[in-house]
């Protein structure tokens, strides 16, 4: 039996990836972001960005993950917005920091779903979501509206 994975925000639920496209107002291609999610004692949900070093907290899983998005997309814009510091440098910098506490609650979390036999490669479910936006973003531009494309993928802790 596989024991409970604990990380400082609780006992973690899940995994998942964040992909933000280029879009008019953000025009960046940005590496995919690792994330987990984690259930506190008081049963609420934190999401938290292992490299953005960004959480997202809420009373559901998709409330937690949403909330992340949201900081690590204005994080993102917000350093690419400045004039002080160069952002291919901080995304450097973040994606070399380690939480090596949750980077190992997330390899764990891997094994235990692969141990299960559920597929933790994300390259088929990624490829059908990016068509799946390519074409909304194609309905957007016939209509002159701006979409911020994103890619989430979240896997659930199995019992």
């Amino acid at each position: 039996m596989v024991s409970a994975i604990k990380v400082p925000t609780g006992e973690v639920v899940g995994i998942g990836k964040l992909k933000v496209f280029p879009t008019e107002k953000f025009q960046h291609e940005i590496p995919t972001f690792s994330f987990l999610v984690a259930k506190s004692d008081d049963g609420r949900f934190v999401a938290s960005c292992l490299q953005m070093v960004t959480d997202g907290e809420g009373d559901s899983e998709e409330e937690a993950i949403k909330s992340m998005e949201r900081g690590c997309l204005g994080y993102l814009k917000t350093i690419f917005d400045s004039n002080k510091i160069d952002p291919w440098d901080m995304l450097r910098e973040l994606f070399n920091e380690p939480l090596e506490e949750y980077w190992s609650a997330y390899k764990t979390m891997q094994v235990n779903l692969a141990e299960k036999g559920i597929n933790t490669d994300f390259q088929a479910a990624l490829e059908k979501q990016i068509q799946q936006l390519t074409e909304e973003l194609n309905m957007y531009k016939k209509n002159k509206k701006s979409l911020q494309l994103k890619i989430v993928l979240y896997q659930k802790k199995v019992a």
